[in-house]
């Protein structure tokens, strides 16, 4: 084997001996080897939820994470930082959920009874939906999210029944709606393109601290094989509030009118162990009882007050001060030590 040739006035040449069998074929060498294309991993889709307390055994203040993909990597890893360098992993995503996407306009459904006028069509990206009993669907059975895609915009339902319509659209039907608190997110109508999970095991929640709250980050979500920059990764960036923490809206607020003022009653609800059946009230969840009462008119606030029981009252004097006429709303939220003021209850006074 000649290595090198030098050419002056006289030629070198550098070789070295070698066997000439090491150049023949081997029959041991596979000839018929096909080569394909290579496909780049596909990026995860996801989608963060910060959502009320469903079981009561969650965390609080952690978000919920949903993510799927046309071609799962089998693994998803979560990255965030503070910064946005220094990307530390936060978790990994074994299992894709089942999302899709609303393809009609949802209108705003009775809560706590079965919505039954209502059907909520969705086209599913991946999965199945079945119908489950009567005895599941009364034990929380086939919870789902429909939302906005923003992490606070969900509203919590369930469906009895899942009917097959075409390729991976499904029919929802027999609603229980605003479920968990969440009838404070529900809006006029939702509309055809809203984003619809379901919230089964596949939907877990991010493991952050609670001196996360209200801190923006930077989120980084892609195939685990690949690293945090690679193009295949999607980013975001969230600061959130907690809603786990957030008191349900106050309900059955009325007015009663007396010849010195108006006096004003409500029931509060509670955010845990509100299914417990054996008689009394609920209990209070939060560290003390307290509410914020608004009075609104033509949307400028007039007066703002706090009480610690259900019910207040709005008297003629402070009705002249306000210089207030009907009709005029008031709005009742629930205050907690560590969130604030909850969702509202909201009253036109006619």
């Amino acid at each position: 084997r000649i290595d090198r040739v030098e050419d002056t006035e006289a030629r070198l040449v550098e070789a070295v001996r070698v066997e000439p069998g090491i150049y023949e074929r081997s029959s041991d060498i596979e000839t018929n080897i096909v080569v394909t294309q290579f496909v780049p991993p596909l990026p995860v889709y996801s989608k963060f939820m910060d959502l009320p307390l469903i079981t009561g055994d969650e965390l609080p203040h952690a978000p919920h994470l949903a993510s799927t993909a046309a071609d799962w990597p089998g693994t998803a890893a979560v990255y965030a930082s503070v910064s946005g360098s220094n990307y530390e992993l936060l978790t990994t995503v074994n299992q894709p959920a089942t999302l899709g996407e609303v393809l009609d306009p949802v209108p705003m459904g009775p809560c706590g009874i079965r919505d039954i006028a209502n059907t909520v069509r969705v086209r599913l990206t991946r999965g199945t939906l079945a119908n489950i009993t009567d005895e599941a669907f009364l034990a929380g059975g086939n919870l789902a999210a429909s939302g906005d895609g923003s992490p606070e915009g969900w509203e919590l339902f369930q469906f009895q029944y899942a009917t097959p319509i075409d390729d991976n659209i499904y029919d929802l039907s027999v609603l229980l709606r605003g479920q968990a608190g969440s009838d404070a997110q529900m809006p006029p109508v939702w509309p055809a393109g809203s984003v619809c999970v379901l919230m089964d095991s596949a939907v877990g929640q991010l493991n952050l601290p609670s001196s996360t709250r209200n801190l923006s980050q930077s989120y980084r979500i892609g195939p685990s094989g690949r690293p945090f920059d690679d193009p295949s990764y999607s980013a975001d960036q969230f600061a959130f509030r907690g809603i786990g923490l957030r008191p349900y809206a106050p309900v059955h607020l009325k007015a009663s009118f007396w010849p010195g003022g108006t006096s004003f009653e409500w029931v509060r609800r509670t955010r845990t162990d509100g299914d417990v059946w054996d008689g009394g009230d609920v209990p209070l969840g939060e560290a003390f009882e307290a509410y914020r009462v608004r009075i609104f008119k033509d949307g400028a606030l007039l007066r703002e007050t706090v009480v610690t029981a259900p019910t207040w009252f709005y008297s003629a004097q402070d009705h002249a001060d306000d210089a207030v006429s009907e009709p005029f709303e008031i709005t009742v939220a629930q205050i907690s030590e560590r969130f604030g003021a909850g969702a509202e209850a909201t009253l036109t006074v006619a």
